[in-house]
């Protein structure tokens, strides 16, 4: 996010497995919430990968991401 702000970027995008599983503990997601909304005017797009699949239950429905700023 550094990067991107000192680059001036439009947006940002994450291409897909953002994380290795679903397995990861809920710290990891904070953290990782946490750090994409260092930038709160800078849109962040997220798309869910083969190892990170956006299915019922999964990494995507985690707590932490209802705590994500809003644009």
């Amino acid at each position: 996010m550094d990067l991107a702000k000192s680059e001036g970027v439009d947006f940002v995008v994450l291409a897909g497995d953002t994380f290795d599983s679903h397995e990861i503990d809920d710290l990891v997601v904070e953290r990782a919430v946490e750090i994409l909304s260092t930038v709160a005017d800078l849109p962040v797009f997220v798309l869910p990968g083969n190892h990170d699949p956006l299915v019922a239950g999964g990494v995507w429905d985690r707590r932490a991401w209802l705590r994500r700023p809003r644009m």
